[in-house]
């Protein structure tokens, strides 16, 4: 990879032509992907709000137990042509790509390894699916392209002596990044690991780092009268799901549901999401995916549902083998520092991910840690010509990817390509009549994609819901439907 540095290969004009198409086959193979689930309520439901307040657009709203104005504000705007605005978000996740290359000449000063995590992070579709297939999922997209760069402009405060424009550049993007969503709050928390590892305990940059979190916690906390409430609310949620949903403990089968989303949170239920996040993190669950594709008649998924235990016990037990035979090779060409800052910044955001947003599926800061840390062993074992162990990285990484493109990306997350086609040319059908049908599948959501492409022959109706605020809006639609 020396090599490449001076044969000028890792340069930007090249990162851009090989994200560029990286992109623009992900678009084309997923240019299928229609709106699903709550797609059609906050989409469709903005539009007809504005539609009845005979207004072109709405400045403020957000939810009771979430302070997201700007995830709102975006979500108006966002076009009916799903391939336009799936192109858009694609878009987004490209100059994130572009930024990390950016950020990681920062943190390593080494443009082979930069190159690297843009492509890797670029290709971890095992993370990134979900919210680039899913229309509203968009603000983790957008979160990471102001989480990122909002991390690079940290850096440079202190390459710069602490110039005030950065440090308020940084404060402003952070803002707006967790008005998009709160998943952005873990930005704040890589810059503070990031400082840790480089300047160990100076206080003022800690202060900078997290002041924008404080910030946003005081922002949240005087609309709501809580502290972030939404994760003590999404875990009595999860709570009441489980109940509802008569989580059996007792199955044989049980410890594969641990890794559903409403999963308990309890030691097994964490230990599931650690295992899952650092299988995501090195782009090993895209296989999953692929499999669903593969097999149809679902005997492997049986198989592993039903041997769960073994099964993540032969991936952990594999993992450590290979971490034990790279480290021993890594022993001799560099210091140890360089690689326990990485990992410690990297078990800081597994941990928070899991433990705190106990998510598995939206985490695009690990994608970027990881991406950096595989980077990194792949750049020391190339100085070292061990051509075989890179091969196997390399398969072992980028494989999940090529044979989830093989199956033309078609499941994402909870969802499946053929069920949100079959839905939306369902609804297409049965917007043609005068009434909505109630008996069709998913009405609360057919009713908004209806009442919007019919709004004129049912102005008269829709008057009644004039002058409520956009959350009074949805709850009295849902009631009276």
């Amino acid at each position: 990879m020396d090599n490449f540095n001076k044969n000028n290969l890792v340069k930007l004009p090249n990162l851009i032509l090989i994200l560029g198409l990286i992109n623009i086959l992900f678009v084309y193979l997923t240019k299928q992907n229609i709106w699903i689930s709550d797609d059609y309520p906050y989409i469709f439901g903005t539009k007809i709000y504005n539609l009845i307040n005979e207004q072109k657009f709405y400045f403020f709203s957000t939810q009771e137990n979430r302070f997201i104005p700007l995830y709102w504000f975006i979500t108006q705007f966002i076009p009916t042509n799903y391939l336009i605005w799936h192109s858009l978000v694609v878009f987004f996740y490209f100059l994130s790509s572009l930024v990390i290359y950016f950020l990681t000449i920062k943190l390593t000063k080494n443009l082979s390894i930069s190159f690297l995590t843009s492509i890797f992070y670029t290709l971890n579709y095992s993370i990134s699916i979900k919210a680039l297939s899913w229309a509203v999922f968009f603000g983790h997209v957008f979160n990471a392209f102001l989480g990122f760069l909002s991390i690079l402009i940290f850096l440079k405060i202190y390459e710069n002596n602490k110039k005030l424009i950065f440090v308020i550049s940084f404060f402003i993007i952070s803002l707006l990044n967790f008005l998009i969503t709160e998943g952005a709050l873990i930005y704040p928390l890589i810059c503070l690991s990031i400082y840790l590892c480089i300047y160990r305990l100076k206080f003022h940059g800690i202060i900078i780092s997290i002041v924008p979190l404080l910030i946003y916690i005081l922002i949240v906390f005087s609309y709501t009268g809580k502290f972030l409430p939404l994760l003590i609310d999404r875990i009595e949620i999860d709570r009441e799901r489980i109940n509802n949903n008569n989580f059996n403990k007792s199955s044989n089968t049980s410890l594969y549901h641990y890794r559903s989303t409403y999963a308990p949170r309890n030691l097994e239920g964490y230990t599931i999401r650690i295992f899952d996040n650092i299988s995501a993190s090195i782009n090993l669950s895209s296989i999953e995916n692929s499999f669903k594709e593969l097999d149809k008649n679902k005997k492997v998924e049986e198989i592993i549902k039903n041997n769960f235990k073994a099964f993540v016990f032969i991936f952990s037990f594999s993992l450590i083998i290979i971490i034990f035979f790279v480290a021993k090779f890594l022993k001799i060409i560099d210091k140890p520092k360089n690689y326990k800052s990485i990992i410690f910044i990297y078990l800081i955001t597994l941990l928070i991910y899991s433990i705190i947003f106990f998510r598995r599926d939206i985490n695009f800061g690990l994608s970027f840690i990881s991406s950096l840390l595989i980077s990194k062993i792949l750049y020391d074992l190339y100085r070292l010509k061990h051509k075989l162990i890179i091969t196997l990285i390399l398969f072992l990484y980028i494989t999940p990817t090529i044979l989830f493109a093989a199956s033309n990306f078609k499941f994402f997350g909870d969802f499946s390509r053929q069920k949100s086609i079959s839905l939306f040319l369902e609804y297409e059908a049965n917007i043609a009549f005068n009434k909505p049908n109630r008996e069709i599948d998913e009405y609360n959501d057919f009713k908004y994609f209806y009442y919007f492409n019919n709004f004129d022959d049912n102005k008269d109706y829709l008057k009644k819901y004039k002058n409520l605020t956009l959350r009074e809006f949805f709850v009295e639609f849902n009631k009276n439907e």
